[in-house]
Order: C-alpha cells, then sequence, then structure tokens
C-alpha cells in the first residue's frame, strides 16, 4: 500500500520543503507523557469543541484533531458544539466564535496578532476558563483557515504525521498525551498562497486512482481529491493545480471536485496552458484550431467566462492568457 500512495511525493516533494520555511512562529507547543506546569491532557475524556455555525473546514479540523488524539492514545476524543467535560479544546475563528470572542474581550487570549491576519493562528492553554472547566487549549484562528491550521499544528506535535495517511507513517504510542504552551503560540504564513501542480499523473497517481483507490470512477474523482485536500491541509498549503494530461478528467467534469475543494479551503487554479480553470485537452470541443484567442475572440471568452460563471462562488486564482512565443 505504501509504494502506491507515495507517487504523490513526486509532485510535492518541493513543496514538501516549502513547507518548513512558509511559516512565522512564536514559541512552542511542549507533548510529554506526564503532567507537568500548566499543561492539559488530550484523551478520550477531553472534548473537542466547535461552534455550531462553523464553517465546514473547522469541523473538518476538529473531527481530525479528535481522531489524531486517538492515533496516539489509542482513544480519540470526542467532537461537539457543547461540552461539559472538565478537559476542553476549542477550535473557533476571532469574530466568529463566541467563545473565542469571550477570551478576547476578557483578557484572557490576545486577539489584536488575529485581526486582519491571513491565515493565522494562535494556541494557548488557560486553566479554570469556565465554572466547571479545569483546563482548556485554545486554538483560535483569524479565518477558517487559519484555525484549521492550528489543530493540525497540534496534531502534529503530538506525533501525527501529514504523511501518515499517504505513507503509512503510524505515530508513536503514548499512555498519554500531556500539553502545555509555556507562551501562546502565533503563526503566520511566510508565503500567501503555497501548494502543488499534479503534473506527470499518467505513470503514477493516474494509474493508481484509477486502478486502486477509485476503480469505480476510473479516473481521478472526488475521492481521490478530497485525499489530496486532507494531505494540503495537514501540510499548511491552501492551493492546487490539478492533473490535467490527456487521461485525466477535468477537474470540474464532477462539481464535486470543486465543492469538496471549498469545503476543505484549497484555492483551486490551473496550469500553464489551461487559463482561467479551464482544460482544453479535456474541455474543449471545438476544433483544435478555433482555440484562437486572435481569430475566434468571442468564442473562447465565452469559453472562458462559463468556468467563471460556475466557479466564481469558490476561492480560486485565474491565471491569465499567455501567449505563444515566436
Amino acid at each position: 500500500m505504501q509504494s502506491s500512495r507515495m507517487v504523490l511525493l513526486n509532485s510535492a516533494l518541493l513543496f514538501c520543503v516549502l513547507t518548513l520555511v512558509s511559516s512565522k512562529s512564536v514559541a512552542q507547543i511542549i507533548v510529554q507523557d506526564h503532567p507537568h506546569d500548566s499543561s492539559v491532557q488530550l484523551s478520550s475524556a477531553s472534548e473537542v469543541v466547535y461552534e455550531k455555525s462553523a464553517p465546514e473546514l473547522i469541523q473538518i479540523a476538529a473531527r481530525d484533531l479528535g481522531d489524531d488524539i486517538g492515533r496516539v492514545s489509542g482513544s480519540p476524543a470526542r467532537v461537539v458544539s457543547a461540552s461539559k467535560a472538565t478537559t476542553q479544546i476549542w477550535i473557533g475563528i476571532l469574530g466568529q466564535d463566541p467563545r473565542i470572542d469571550s477570551l478576547v474581550n476578557n483578557g484572557s487570549i490576545d486577539g489584536s496578532r488575529l485581526r486582519d491576519c491571513w491565515e493565522c493562528f494562535d494556541i494557548s492553554v488557560l486553566r479554570n476558563p469556565l465554572p466547571g472547566v479545569n483546563a482548556v487549549l485554545v486554538i483560535a484562528g483569524s479565518d477558517r483557515r487559519g484555525a484549521a491550521y492550528g489543530a493540525y499544528e497540534v496534531s502534529r506535535k503530538i506525533g501525527v504525521s501529514p504523511w501518515y495517511w499517504w505513507a503509512d507513517v503510524s505515530p508513536m504510542h503514548r499512555r498519554a498525551i500531556h500539553v502545555s504552551v509555556p507562551n501562546p503560540v502565533f503563526s503566520r504564513p511566510a508565503v500567501k498562497y503555497r501548494g502543488i501542480f499534479i503534473n506527470d499523473e499518467d505513470w503514477g497517481l493516474f494509474r493508481w486512482a484509477k486502478n486502486t483507490y477509485d476503480p469505480e470512477t476510473g479516473n481521478f474523482g472526488p475521492k481521490t481529491y478530497e485525499k489530496i485536500f486532507q494531505l494540503l491541509l495537514r501540510l499548511r498549503a491552501n492551493s492546487l493545480w490539478p492533473a490535467m494530461h490527456q487521461v485525466s478528467a477535468p477537474f470540474n467534469s464532477n462539481p464535486r471536485n470543486a465543492q469538496l475543494a471549498d469545503m476543505y479551503g484549497i484555492i483551486m487554479s490551473s496550469s500553464h496552458a489551461e487559463p482561467m480553470l479551464r482544460n482544453n485537452v479535456g474541455e474543449w470541443k471545438e476544433d483544435h484550431n478555433l482555440y484562437n484567442f486572435i481569430t475566434n475572440h468571442d468564442g473562447v471568452m465565452q469559453y472562458w467566462e462559463q468556468r467563471v460563471v460556475s466557479n466564481g462562488k469558490y476561492e480560486n486564482i485565474l491565471s491569465p492568457w499567455h501567449a505563444r512565443d515566436t
């Protein structure tokens, strides 16, 4: 299984190097097997709490963190929108989560660094923040991706590799997970758009999706892309240039692909010769000689505009048209 999944490394190795330098963080998260000063225990007795109206990405990150606690300790943490547990983990967005806002308003956490900050997060441990609550690990984000990255940072610190699924990386088991944050951890990206371009997929990733992971679809589809989105989030990526070779189904041939990208907070684009979120090999149905902005201006413009209309409600990077060198 490992060798078949690792084919994505061909596209992602450069990104992995970028990830190591793409964030600016202050302070640290300490994880030990026993209680220590101001620590909070992450276990099946603790609960991951999110605002009921939170974006789906926050709910996804909350569920993943709960499962990751189980991957390390053997028992996952419950994920809820309301909790009476004595130990809790709060994941929320400043300005959208009343729990987070209340902590800012009473001075328990500093919200000034999160305001107007792109994909930033702040992690801290608070003792007795509410009656009946002994400790809370607070993951506050400036936006949905910032909060999600904060949750995955905790997962990484407790030992869950971003590659746990793709490369079958099993985390080290801990009998107990005690986390402390001596000083609030603040992180912001140094590179605004970070992601991968799926390239040369014919020999590797396409065949794996077709023959192994998603034989029912027989191609790249939502099942495959969802796993790619999950990996990107854990690597603090936010962008994807999808498969575009002739053998690959165009990304937007299945509307569910774009819906999933939005749900996971992934910004979609298209690569080099495929402007305006189009896949010319798979989507341009006219004579290829008609794909000419000079002689068929109206036809090409209409072709581009159709995609902008259908996907304009999502986050996209619209790559411009490139004139062929002469």
